[in-house]
């Protein structure tokens, strides 16, 4: 009997064990397909990234990852449902960076904290985004661009979507830190500003490369400068906007976050697939075609990356006296 008790406690204790380590970092995972949330609309640029991507990074996890679309709400429905999603290593979600930075300081309400609820997996494509105007607006450059502004007090229409979008916190760095005096003009998105500048209602926007090159290849818009401190390979003469001393310091990147108390071991395996993703040929040429710089971040990088732009659009709602909405 004390030889069945001992075997008992054993194998009691063996399987308490073995439960742990599958618990955090299970090395079979994973064993079903796992969810990516994305908070925005099929159909668009990070869509069908997200697609092709989730395909290739499913090769080598060896499970189907599945996007699934949660738009509305200034991404907060669908970012919401991954924070709160069980930390198994089963629900994953994509967001751009400057989506976490800015939401805390531009909202009073959010269904979650980025910087408490999410662990970064991995920052992977930085799609190059910019300042842009039209071909026949009277100046060439950015340089230009500010001493019209100034010199022409509230005539130059800049448009801009959303409360706490980078595009508005850009229309307050020209006004307040650059004393420019452009004239914002609100839309819902960055596809109707678009809209608007190839109407002539507006003369200036802040957009992604991807969806400007067609228009800058044609003649009909003129690039004023790439945000960030690399250049644009497809713009190579285009300044950047530290090079201009003009960077906010918030830089669009998109990642993909977990909950929290994904076990580390997880997100380790996660990160090695994603980066592993990105060299992917198709996975290349896509990002060529759209304009967007490939990263594949450590999972260290993507976490200080974060905390840092927390505090970069912390400062910028400090300097700009800018007041959180409901």
């Amino acid at each position: 009997m004390v030889r069945i008790g001992n075997f008992l406690r054993t194998t009691t204790l063996l399987l308490a064990a073995l439960g742990t380590a599958l618990a955090h970092g299970d090395p079979a995972y994973p064993v079903k397909p796992i969810r990516v949330v994305l908070p925005y609309s099929a159909g668009g640029a990070i869509d069908l990234f997200a697609r092709a991507f989730a395909d290739a990074a499913g090769k080598t996890l060896g499970q189907n990852l599945i996007v699934d679309n949660k738009p509305g709400g200034n991404t907060f429905i669908g970012m919401g449902d991954c924070a709160r999603s069980k930390p198994d290593g089963y629900t994953l979600c994509i967001i751009n960076s400057d989506a976490l930075a800015v939401g805390p300081h531009a909202f009073t309400k959010m269904p979650y904290a980025p910087t408490k609820d999410l662990v970064g997996v991995a920052s992977v494509v930085a799609p190059f985004t910019g300042v842009f105007a039209r071909a026949d607006a009277p100046f060439n450059d950015f340089k230009g661009m500010l001493a019209y502004a100034k010199a022409n007090p509230g005539k130059l229409n800049y448009g801009s979507w959303g409360s706490g979008s980078i595009a508005q916190l850009h229309l307050e760095l020209f006004n307040q830190r650059l004393k420019a005096d452009m004239q914002g003009i609100p839309y819902k998105g960055s596809a109707d500003v678009l809209t608007a500048m190839l109407a002539g209602d507006v003369q200036v926007g802040y957009f992604t490369l991807g969806q400007m090159l067609p228009y800058v290849k044609e003649g009909k818009i003129r690039p004023m400068s790439i945000s960030g401190a690399r250049r644009a390979p497809q713009l190579p003469n285009i300044p950047t906007m530290v090079e201009l001393g003009a960077d906010l310091g918030i830089r669009s990147e998109f990642g993909i976050y977990a909950p929290k108390a994904t076990p580390p071991q997880l997100v380790e395996k996660l990160n090695s697939a994603f980066v592993t993703a990105l060299h992917d040929p198709k996975i290349q040429v896509l990002l060529s075609d759209q304009g967007w710089e490939p990263l594949g971040t450590s999972v260290d990088a993507i976490n200080k990356a974060m905390n840092v732009q927390f505090e970069s659009a912390r400062a910028a709602y400090r300097d700009f006296n800018l007041k959180p909405v409901e």
